[in-house]
């Protein structure tokens, strides 16, 4: 029978949504600098709009599995089980560390969900890609992303003395002691 199960698709691919990365001004991007503030703004169209199953909605998920993605929207940035924020709900796995949240929308209908991420910095390898997929979860298509990180390791480099005033007798006793601390920004 036509339009039963999932027989009627001819691709694994969503073809009716999109997920984009922004800057802060709202310009698309493909790369950013660790630590730096940015969007993933996921957009989905007419959603199913003949869809027979699902009580006249259809549910999604979002998966994100990199450490280093952070979700600043969500408490401890994304990485803490059943976190909420605006209206939906963040699961995260702490073994695998696959966080993904889940939701519906009413067939037919338009809906924009932007959340807040950054990467981290200290720990973020530059060039190594994050990918935020898109699942349908009555056809199992889904849609993928993804941004790079662009990472150096930044030190904050300091230096102190003992003493406020040196005198050229100072240098001759070895009585000044200096401290030199690094640690990453």
């Amino acid at each position: 029978m036509v339009g039963v199960g999932c027989s009627y698709h001819k691709s694994n691919t969503i073809t009716n949504a999109s997920i984009k990365f922004k800057d802060d001004a709202g310009k698309v991007i493909t790369n950013v600098d660790s630590g730096d503030p940015f969007s993933i703004v996921i957009t989905i169209s007419g959603s199913n709009v003949f869809q027979m199953f699902g009580g006249g909605k259809t549910t999604y998920t979002v998966e994100i599995t990199d450490k280093n993605l952070l979700l600043t929207n969500f408490k401890n940035n994304g990485f803490f089980d059943g976190a909420k924020y605006n209206g939906y709900t963040l699961n995260y796995d702490e073994g695998t560390g696959k966080r993904t949240i889940t939701f519906s929308i009413k067939n037919g209908s338009t809906k924009t969900i932007q959340l807040s991420a950054r990467f981290a910095n200290g720990t973020t390898e530059g060039g190594n890609p994050a990918t935020v997929k898109l699942t349908n979860m009555f056809t199992f298509a889904s849609l993928s992303s993804s941004i790079t990180p662009n990472a150096e390791l930044l030190w904050g480099l300091g230096k102190t003395e003992n003493k406020t005033e040196i005198s050229s007798a100072d240098f001759d006793s070895g009585d000044i002691q200096y401290s030199l601390s690094a640690k990453p920004n």
